[in-house]
């Protein structure tokens, strides 16, 4: 059962990377639709692709060979990269959350199921945000705005999926978790907006030029409606990770800009699956 289990969400997280793939392309090209357009087409001969050619991997490895049908032009590696990278983060997420044990006994411990579904949107966003990004440099307010609204409702649905919410409210109801979760929610993302907003404002007092965008700011915003006032340790996290890897982007590619959105997506999946187990470990480094 555990293979079972385990090739189920493989799959479906190929399914989830083949449409971020359409999201990636369609999104940031105000021409295309996601939702109107249905149906691929070949980028240079413009010929629909029909349901066989957008088989997760095994359309492009095995009935394609990287081509066009038609045309013959080379289609982008980045597809199934995409495809299978968001299945294993899928897998990954399933198996830290469940372990083999909980793989076997699907239906033991449901609450970590959603848990999981919390934690794949939000990764599947920020995969489609960062590629975008990189690509375009810009984060599109059709997933952030969304998921600034979304996300104190999930964590209100799934309060479990809140990396230990500050108790805002006392009391031995039921129904209290799901109204923690969704105020620490509210407050994460009035936070972290601020935060971020300030932030950029200084920075462009500072250079005299602007410093943060306006999208780098609502996605901020929508991480604290997962995480609450644990957003506040998605930034260092972030601005960590940004130096490291954007140093290193630069002595290879020359480029003098590095979009930060996908070290916010970075720091957000640290802080949102070992959020509180990283915070103890620095303390207890700074207590020695």
């Amino acid at each position: 059962m555990g293979y079972v289990v385990l090739g189920f969400v493989l799959v479906f997280g190929l399914f989830v990377g083949s449409f971020l793939n359409v999201v990636i392309y369609r999104l940031p090209r105000e021409c295309l639709s996601v939702v109107k357009q249905t149906r691929s087409r070949c980028p240079r001969c413009g010929v629909q692709l029909g349901w066989y050619d957008n088989i997760p991997l095994v359309s492009f490895l095995i009935l394609l060979r990287g081509r066009c049908r038609r045309c013959k032009a080379p289609i982008s590696w980045r597809y199934p990269l995409i495809e299978g990278f968001t299945a294993l983060v899928f897998a990954g997420l399933a198996w830290r959350l469940r372990g083999w044990e909980g793989l076997e006994y699907p239906f033991i411990n449901p609450e970590s199921w959603g848990v999981w579904g919390v934690q794949v949107t939000v990764v599947a966003s920020l995969i489609a945000l960062s590629v975008i990004d990189m690509d375009f440099r810009i984060l599109p307010d059709a997933i952030t705005l969304p998921g600034i609204v979304l996300a104190p409702l999930m964590v209100f649905l799934v309060p479990a999926a809140m990396p230990a919410p500050y108790a805002l409210i006392e009391g031995g109801s039921a129904w209290a978790p799901r109204w923690n979760a969704l105020l620490n929610g509210l407050v994460g993302e009035a936070l972290a907006a601020g935060v971020l907003w300030m932030i950029g404002w200084l920075g462009s007092k500072a250079f005299r030029k602007p410093a943060m965008g306006l999208g780098d700011v609502k996605l901020y915003a929508a991480m604290g409606g997962v995480l609450g006032l644990w957003v506040l340790l998605v930034l260092p996290l972030a601005s960590i990770l940004g130096s490291v890897i954007g140093l290193a982007v630069l002595l290879v590619k020359k480029d003098h800009y590095v979009p930060f959105g996908p070290f916010l997506a970075l720091g957000m999946v640290v802080t949102m699956t070992d959020g509180p187990r990283i915070l103890e470990v620095v303390l207890q480094y700074l207590g020695r």
